[in-house]
């Protein structure tokens, strides 16, 4: 039989009159036909949201939601925005309490909520909600920007865009970022304009800050120390017959310190930038007077 949307008697939750039989009965006939129904999140449980289906409570387990997440800890960062809200599911099963013999849990498949499509803006700003904190940066969903009318729009805000900020992106935490764009590998979010931090800097000579660690000779970069680059490679083509020199006096550095670059590349995948060192004449200069 096919999915369809029915109104039904409703039988309070706080009648006592209600016959044992009549509720099966009831339970048997949204389950066996199908029937599609709203339901409102009225809590949130370890792994499930708390539901009023038809005038009855229900669970709906996070893995039936109309979306996924690829960790469960994210619907408790958006758990709060959820309550209220309504959406549409199956009755699937009812069951006996395993702790109390007595009662029974109804439980609702929501994965046949649709969502129409929405059209996001580049450079328009959008308020979300941090789910997920990774290494390489913060996911955040925008969907409770439309009070969830289109679901979930997941996105990642890149580290490079963080600064030195990231210990405040915690989950359930509220943003607001600018959407960059989208391809097939998801949304990306920013803080400032997709033109100004792919534009802004290629082919400018910028301050690069260095990341060195004590015990080791391994260095990384950063555009203005928020944008990570990649030093291009210090050789005979790049920088002549210098290139010694020039590698010698890269490592007299320390770390946080600046050194001008230019920036040459700007990569996407993974997010990049690569630049190239213009030491002075005059840096230049003494190096070399140090050699001779």
């Amino acid at each position: 039989m096919n999915n369809f949307f029915e109104d039904i008697s409703e039988y309070s939750k706080n009648d006592a009159n209600i016959e044992l039989d009549t509720f099966f009965a009831k339970i048997e006939n949204l389950r066996d036909n199908k029937i599609v129904s709203r339901f409102v999140i009225e809590d949130i449980e370890d792994d499930s949201f708390l539901v009023l289906i038809k005038d009855m409570y229900a669970n709906v387990p996070f893995h039936k939601m109309p979306w996924s997440y690829n960790n469960l800890d994210c619907w408790q960062a958006i758990a709060p925005s959820l309550k209220g809200k309504s959406f549409y599911g199956r009755v699937s099963q009812l069951d006996r309490h395993h702790d109390q013999p007595d009662l029974y849990r109804l439980y609702v498949n929501a994965t046949v909520t649709k969502f129409r499509s929405i059209e996001l803006h580049i450079n328009n700003e959008y308020t979300g909600i941090v789910v997920l904190k990774t290494l390489y940066g913060v996911f955040i969903d925008i969907g409770c920007h439309f009070d969830w009318e289109y679901g979930s729009l997941l996105g990642l805000l890149h580290r490079s865009q963080i600064l030195d900020t990231e210990s405040n992106f915690e989950p359930g935490q509220t943003v607001v970022v600018k959407f960059l764009n989208e391809t097939t590998r998801g949304i990306t979010f920013g803080i400032e304009d997709y033109d100004y931090y792919v534009e802004k800097f290629l082919g400018k000579t910028v301050k690069t800050k260095i990341y060195k660690t004590d015990d080791s000779r391994l260095m990384s970069f950063k555009v203005e120390g928020r944008y990570k680059a990649k030093l291009l490679s210090i050789s005979k083509i790049n920088y002549g017959d210098n290139r010694k020199l020039i590698r010698k006096a890269l490592h007299t550095f320390s770390d946080g310190d600046y050194i001008d670059c230019e920036v040459l590349q700007i990569k996407d995948k993974p997010f990049a930038m690569l630049v190239k060192w213009m030491p002075s004449e005059e840096l230049i200069s003494t190096i070399l007077q140090a050699n001779e």
